[in-house]
């Protein structure tokens, strides 16, 4: 499905690794070894993506997050022991072992032979169908790196180090709107295309991407308490990082609601619709990092234009499915209000208002850490109560 087999690997690695010694007299090393990794983790990302395809046509959806969740636990642990002991190198070492791990943990015992043949018709009917579906993931890929260029161009590599662990965290917490996004798919495309109509499918959009708004920000708020709390303790040399990490962790909650509504636009066949609101995300992504680098607010400012981005388009994405599937604007409106209510309530609630007490002196360390605690097991128990209430309404 997703490459032409062995051989074609092997000579994509073999190209890799001599362009790599090729290179120019007085290439740095690392530059040189890090298209020698490349070599390799092409391959191996290759293989992912396969194994991937192959578990959602068998319905292995546990199998799908258990291997996205330890790999993502393990890239972030050897990213932190690495990093600070080898620098680049360690980088290079994570990028080789998160995909290794992810592709063990998917091949089970009955899994398909990795014996596939290059076919140039097939290739090119691929090519055909899916080109427009491609395009829109590397621009939804793209949002992820406008940020790190960024910060690479303003701030400098060891502001590239605190950002990157900050998007690394940020990606443990996508992982569940990732695995919702593979399990709603294949129902929404079987449907869909059995029924032909947008209203059909609406039970398979907006159950799940409701239930995510409500939960989502719930993980986040317990992750902004203990993150600061963990790095401080053990990870003291990237104290720096803490607010970026903060800020990109809140922005998952809005690109989780974006990639669960990928699937639809997908399915509708608007995938051209979906690249130009891309576009405008992404535009306004690049100029507010660009504004926020020249006025010298850094790696949180930069971080603000990402989770800016990101709100705006989930909007986007999200008002346009919605009004798809045959909701007014009006009663879209409402549909949006009601799914970033919870985030809302959440950051203003648990991080907001217990830390604006701490700064008039109200609270101290220890009285503001259990005062957080306590508005997260409120917050808990309203979510608790309205989901329930929806699944009685629901049935």
């Amino acid at each position: 499905i997703c490459f032409a087999g062995h051989g074609d690997l092997q000579e994509a690695t073999a190209a890799q690794w001599l362009s790599a010694v090729l290179m120019p007299a007085g290439t740095p090393f690392i530059y040189r070894l890090g298209w020698m990794v490349s070599g390799v983790v092409m391959p191996l990302e290759i293989l992912l993506c396969y194994e991937r395809v192959v578990a959602k046509a068998e319905e292995r959806f546990q199998a799908i997050s258990r291997s996205l969740f330890i790999a993502t636990i393990v890239s972030l642990v050897l990213t932190v022991v690495l990093v600070t002991r080898f620098q680049m190198v360690g980088f290079l070492i994570v990028a080789i072992v998160t995909p290794l791990v992810n592709v063990w943990l998917l091949r089970g015992r009955g899994a398909y032979p990795w014996r596939l043949t290059w076919s140039w018709p097939r290739l090119r009917d691929m090519v055909r169908a899916g080109w427009p579906i491609l395009l829109m993931v590397v621009v939804f890929e793209a949002m992820g790196w406008i940020d790190r260029a960024l910060v690479s161009a303003f701030v400098g590599i060891q502001g590239f180090g605190y950002y990157t662990l900050g998007a690394l965290l940020a990606h443990c917490c996508s992982v569940v709107p990732e695995v919702m996004a593979m399990v709603i798919e294949p129902n929404l495309y079987f449907n869909y295309a059995r029924h032909g109509e947008a209203l059909r499918v609406r039970e398979h959009v907006w159950f799940p991407v409701r239930t995510l708004a409500y939960l989502m920000p719930l993980g986040l708020a317990l992750g902004d308490l203990l993150v600061p709390l963990v790095v401080r303790a053990w990870l003291p040399a990237y104290i720096p990082g803490i607010g970026v990490m903060r800020v990109l962790m809140w922005a998952t909650c809005f690109t989780g609601l974006a990639v669960c509504t990928r699937s639809l636009v997908v399915a509708l066949n608007q995938t051209g619709v979906a690249l130009r609101l891309y576009g405008v995300a992404i535009a306004l992504n690049a100029a507010l990092g660009l504004l926020a680098g020249w006025l010298g607010h850094g790696l949180v400012g930069i971080a603000l234009s990402t989770l800016v981005a990101s709100l705006a388009c989930s909007t986007l994405l999200l008002g346009f499915a919605l009004h798809t599937l045959g909701w007014s604007w009006r009663v879209t409106a409402r549909r949006l209000a009601l799914l970033y209510t919870p985030v809302a309530l959440a950051w203003i609630g648990t991080v907001w208002l217990p830390e604006l007490a701490a700064r008039a002196g109200w609270l101290g360390p220890a009285q503001l850490i259990a005062a957080r605690i306590g508005l997260w097991a409120v917050l808990a128990a309203a979510v608790a109560w309205r989901l329930r209430g929806h699944a009685q309404r629901d049935g």
